[in-house]
This record gives C-alpha cells, structure tokens and sequence, in this order.
C-alpha cells in the first residue's frame, strides 16, 4: 500500500473498506494473485511515424492485476512502443498468448519474430521484447503477453518486474 494513502481517508467508513479490501488481497476469490508469466513492468515511447526515433522519452508504467498493460498508458501518438524484459532462466521453446495479434509488431532483443502465434527459442540471460503497437489497428482496450514454456520445453523464463 502507497506510504501516506492512510491518512488521505476522509471518513472511517473508507478506512473500513480499505482494510476489507487489503484484508483479501492474495485470498481465493475476485482478489486472487493472477500468477501467470505475463510482462507487467514495462517501458513506452510514441511515436508518429513506424520506428521510435533517438528522441523519443521512454516512460515507465506498470499493467494492471489482470496483466493488461492499458491502452491510456501507450500516450497519444499513432504508434507505440513497449519494452519489456524477461529473465531466461533454462532455453527452450516459449510461446505467447497475447491478447490481440492486429497491429503488432515484436522484436526479440534485435532480431524481429514475424509469426507471434508460433513458438521461438529463448536463449539464457536478460531477454528484451519490443513491441511495436500500430494503435489506429488494435480494438482491445490494451495490450497482455504472456510467456507459455512449449509443452515439450524445458524453458524457464520470469518476467522482470513482476510474475
């Protein structure tokens, strides 16, 4: 919980339900820990055209419980960029569920993956996904990755930033 947010209630009654609803954080129920691999710290840069530029400021932002990183958090711009940052702990084969395909893009490190429904082969260390997001294509209301290890795989991989 935020240091501070405490004492910003204005009423016992909003107390109650603040400590209700951190009463049942991680419990079985609506409020469950989602722990699926998704990627759910991340950095963002807009841009106008179909390639961030030099220029670009990157911003840090955070997806949702669900894993859904929101549309809002992408800027203004007709085209955004998303970098998340996976800890490979074994190599193998690793598919993604993403939540939509229309109007992305996906770098692996420096290497662009053209088929996103397909599994790839992660090799160990710090790997790096760069998403580039054709925003005027999308109609989901963000954007969600997550890592599945291929059936017959024996990789291992934890987003950073959280699980």
């Amino acid at each position: 919980m935020p240091a501070g947010l405490a004492d910003q209630l204005k009423t016992r009654g909003e107390f109650i339900d603040l400590a209700k609803f951190v009463s049942v954080l991680g419990k079985p129920g609506p409020y469950a820990n989602d722990e699926s691999p998704v990627i759910r710290k991340w950095m963002v840069a807009g841009s106008e055209s179909d390639a961030v530029g030099e220029n670009e400021s990157w911003s840090s932002v955070y997806s949702l419980v669900n894993g859904v990183l929101p549309h809002d958090e992408l800027g203004d711009k007709k085209m955004s960029f998303a970098r998340g940052f996976v800890d490979v702990q074994a190599a193998g084969l690793v598919q993604l569920r993403i939540n939509e395909l229309e109007g992305l893009r996906l770098w692996l490190d420096d290497k662009e993956i053209k088929d996103l429904s397909s599994p790839f082969s992660l090799r160990p260390g710090t790997r790096s996904f760069t998403f580039s997001i054709d925003r005027t294509k999308r109609k989901s209301s963000g954007l969600r990755i997550e890592l599945v290890p291929d059936p017959k795989s024996k990789a291992k991989v934890q987003p950073k930033g959280g699980a």
